[in-house]
């Protein structure tokens, strides 16, 4: 009985291994996108960022800005086509709120100034 018990949690742990690694891998936010943040300062404007699954099945990534800066991911969470983050710029962390339609992110930053525009294309690998 008791390893019966043993083995009825380790098929357990398995299937549920299984089951969250497999809608990781078709998570469409997953990849690399271009952003663009219309109202910002030039240099913080335009750039890319990526979406990844760390060992540890947490979404994170990193954004890089035109001017070449590098900030990371933190804090995301994702409900069915929501997303959220958070980044640190400046010594502020800014928290953006989006909504994936297709292949484009749209939203906005929460700033100390107000809410800015957001929005993101999916880029599509070269086959």
């Amino acid at each position: 009985m008791k390893n019966f018990i043993i083995s009825l949690f380790g098929l357990l742990f398995l299937s549920l291994s299984v089951s969250a690694n497999t809608s990781n891998a078709d998570n469409e936010f997953l990849g690399k996108w271009n952003f663009t943040v219309s109202q910002a300062p030039w240099e913080y404007s335009r750039g890319d960022m990526l979406f990844e699954i760390k060992e540890d099945n947490v979404i994170s990534g990193k954004m890089k800005f035109l001017n070449g800066a590098e900030v990371l991911i933190r804090n995301v969470k994702q409900k069915d086509e929501n997303l959220t983050f958070d980044i640190t710029t400046q010594g502020y962390v800014l928290n953006i709120v989006t909504k994936l339609r297709e292949n484009e992110i749209k939203g906005f930053v929460k700033t100390p100034e107000g809410d800015l525009p957001f929005s993101a294309k999916k880029e599509v690998p070269e086959d």
